[in-house]
């Protein structure tokens, strides 16, 4: 019986990983993510079609996607180039994703978690909203959320066992995640140094000296190359008041005021959760964006199949009596009567209230959970820098006051799903009846992308997106009507070549990049070497449920 509740809690997170890419993959568009248009010019870098990128970004993240593009070039049509690029993005953004989770895996597993508990915390993270965004973005933050797990694993294991090999297979982590975005390594930064820095200098001195010799050295090495690459330097903020004169930079020429830290107004909080309508309070930007879509970028996108065909499950009319609400069962909804009509935002009031009860928790446990502290405030340091950065207008000024979009939460997500899966995980420990709440908690973030709903002003799009799908026959089964019937077979016949397109660099193969290729290939090393010498490929990974070892 406990072999058999050890693999329920496998398979369900493996159903809960497939389930929300698959919900992704066929819901959203990723070339209609944030800024998507902007950062398509590494695609054109990498094929050879311009000289360099004139971005700031690290190379690394938009290398492996011009590598994924490439290797799907097979099944490229002209006519519809932007479901090639999305399903590209989905691929590497999932392997980005998993290999996350392995790293939160081992980082859960050093602080002697469960390994049923590890499992219900991870298929909590996959429907954890920011996560869900991440995974949908063609935005490097995913990167960073991926190497997080892994760089305080080896801290973690250097604390606890003083071997030094520890501190030197994390090198290529902290190249690779100070790399990656100026923003993100600042706060990566930050939250590191403070984090583990007394962990660190209390080794000895001379192989902390080597390490910290090579890190830099290697460090500057990926810089050279980003920086020829790109035309930028990596703390060049583009999407600020830069030396271009456009309308975008101008925008961004400001700074926020010091009441933009603590300034909310609670009445306009619930009553009007609209975006833009809280641009100046950092709190509410905050509180409608963790488990909501305030800025309309992602499930609540015009453009996003999410957004489209949602049923009303909740309706208001307006009565001069008062009556006991009304269940509707021609469309399964409830009308409620009110004296005063006005507008309803059910999805943003839950992910509000979700939201308070999510930083509630983490206020209680960095209160009462000294063991955890440093996970739980991580956030903090995110949100810190993000409000200097826009208050001081340093190093540019870089706050638009009709939004404030400059304080996305998504901007360090990272920091803020290491406390979210560190809460649950603690959370599960202590109250192992609260693993029930895995089922209505994904039943409620289901609602909030726009579940229940009809398909039906997205069929075609749906359609043609789950062809691309492995998962084609099962989506048949539970998407469209047994009257709707369609092959998952694909009619490339139908469809223009790449060879006689404007897209036809894409076969080329990429840029090689040599300092990129070879940091990852230390990376990947430092991998397979750890996880053989603490026997985990053997002791976890091998184990999982499969009857053939067992019978043997």
């Amino acid at each position: 019986m406990k072999k058999i509740t050890k693999n329920y809690y496998y398979f369900l997170f493996l159903i809960s990983l497939l389930v929300s890419r698959e919900l992704i993959f066929l819901f959203y568009d990723s070339t209609d993510s944030p800024d998507f248009s902007k950062y398509i010019v590494y695609f054109d870098y990498f094929f050879g079609n311009i000289e360099n990128t004139s971005r700031e970004q690290g190379l690394l993240y938009y290398y492996l996607h011009a590598w994924g593009a490439n290797l799907n070039t097979d099944n490229f049509t002209t006519d519809l180039p932007s479901l090639f690029l999305h399903k590209s993005v989905q691929q590497i953004n999932y392997y980005i994703y998993i290999y996350g989770l392995l790293g939160y895996y081992l980082l859960l597993k050093e602080f002697n978690i469960s390994k049923k508990n590890i499992f219900l915390s991870l298929t909590f993270l996959n429907f954890f909203p920011l996560t869900i965004a991440l995974r949908m973005a063609f935005k490097p933050e995913i990167l960073a959320f991926a190497l997080i797990p892994w760089i305080i694993f080896l801290l973690e294991k250097f604390k606890n066992t003083k071997n030094y090999y520890y501190l030197f297979f994390s090198i290529p982590y902290f190249v690779f995640i100070f790399s990656t975005k100026g923003s993100v390594s600042i706060i990566a930064g930050v939250f590191l140094t403070l984090t583990y820095l007394n962990t660190i200098i209390k080794g000895k001195r001379k192989f902390i000296f080597i390490n910290l010799l090579i890190l830099i050295f290697i460090f500057c090495c990926i810089q050279y190359e980003d920086t020829n690459s790109n035309g930028k330097s990596l703390f060049d903020i583009s999407s600020g008041s830069g030396e271009e004169i456009s309308t975008e930079s101008l925008s961004y020429d400001y700074k926020a005021p010091v009441s933009f830290i603590y300034k909310v107004n609670m009445y306009e909080l619930f009553t009007s959760p609209i975006k833009n309508n809280h641009k100046d309070s950092f709190i509410s930007i905050t509180l409608l964006d963790t488990f909501g879509d305030y800025f309309d970028l992602f499930w609540n996108n015009n453009s996003s199949a999410f957004s489209k065909g949602r049923s009303e499950i909740i309706t208001l009319e307006q009565s001069n009596l008062i009556k006991m609400p009304k269940f509707n069962s021609e469309n399964n909804s409830l009308t409620v009567f009110v004296q005063n009509k006005s507008d309803l935002y059910l999805q943003s009031y839950i992910g509000l209230i979700i939201s308070i009860i999510f930083y509630l928790f983490l206020y209680r446990s960095i209160l009462l959970d000294k063991k955890f502290r440093k996970f739980y405030i991580a956030p903090l340091y995110g949100m810190s820098i993000l409000l200097i950065h826009v208050i001081t207008g340093l190093p540019k000024n870089n706050f638009d006051p009709s939004k404030g979009d400059s304080l996305k939460p998504f901007y360090y997500s990272f920091l803020i799903c290491l406390s979210f899966i560190f809460l649950i995980s603690r959370i599960l420990e202590k109250r192992t009846m609260l693993s029930l709440l895995i089922f209505p908690y994904i039943i409620v973030i289901l609602f909030l992308l726009g579940f229940p709903k009809n398909i039906e002003p997205e069929r075609e799009g749906i359609l043609l997106k789950s062809k691309e799908s492995v998962f084609c026959e099962v989506n048949k089964q539970f998407l469209f009507n047994e009257e709707f019937k369609y092959s998952c077979t694909k009619d490339l016949d139908k469809y223009t070549p790449i060879e006689d397109s404007q897209y036809k660099s894409y076969t080329n193969k990429p840029k090689n990049k040599v300092v990129n290729i070879s940091v990852m290939v230390f990376l990947f090393a430092s991998n397979m070497f750890i996880l053989y010498k603490e026997n985990y490929l053997k002791r976890d990974f091998l184990s999982l449920p499969s009857k053939a070892r067992e019978n043997k």
